[in-house]
């Protein structure tokens, strides 16, 4: 039975940071932090939520994730399977639908920011009659002449953040922060987040 202050916490998200940087394809692990009371293996049921608009994209991710616990020994549901908008319309809801379905553990994903920027792309000169020599202290001679690149291209960011709530002490239990450009496309990102959420719950002995 999850605590009202869990499940409030499983719907607002509260982010605590100690500075941890792990990397894995297009995605870094920039900060962990985990309760000091918390027993190692104590959660035997997972539910878990992708906070998350875009429905496609919220089922892989907790797909995914729900998958890799499986396959470290652990059970899991995905939200999308089992819940509907009214389960999550107050604590008390959530509280009776995590009860019903026998899970002790809450692990949320939550997109904390999206950016889009615009990075300049360097551009290549020559010196005409000397050969193009490229590195930050290059020295040209005579007159310099753009051979390519410049102009401008977009950089995307996306921050999530992971949450495990559960029925007993200070919550939440464990939280993580991810950075991703999402190159690796939706499936490929939700892999490499996944995979980063159980290395690190591995590595704090939330996981066995």
């Amino acid at each position: 039975m999850l605590r009202n202050a869990s499940l409030t916490a499983m719907m607002t998200g509260v982010l605590l940071t100690t500075t941890a940087t792990v990397a894995v394809a297009g995605v870094k692990t920039t900060s962990t932090s985990t309760a000091p009371d918390l027993q190692p293996g104590s959660y035997k049921k997972y539910l878990v939520l992708a906070r998350i608009k875009d429905e496609s994209v919220k089922r892989i991710l907790e797909d995914t994730v729900v998958a890799k616990l499986k396959a470290a020994k652990t059970d899991a549901v995905a939200a999308y399977t089992v819940l509907v908008p009214e389960d999550l319309a107050s604590s008390e809801a959530i509280h009776a639908k995590a009860e019903q379905l026998g899970v002790d553990a809450g692990l949320v994903f939550t997109v904390i920011t999206d950016e889009t920027q615009q990075k300049a792309n360097p551009t290549v000169s020559a010196g005409v009659g000397v050969p193009v020599r490229v590195g930050p202290f290059s020295v040209f001679l005579g007159t310099s002449v753009p051979i390519g690149g410049g102009g401008t291209s977009t950089v995307r960011t996306v921050q999530l953040k992971s949450e495990l709530v559960a029925r007993e002490g200070t919550n939440p239990r464990w939280t993580a922060t991810y950075t991703t450009d999402l190159k690796g496309g939706a499936e490929g990102t939700a892999e490499d987040i996944a995979k980063q959420a159980i290395k690190q719950l591995k590595k704090a002995h939330v996981l066995k």
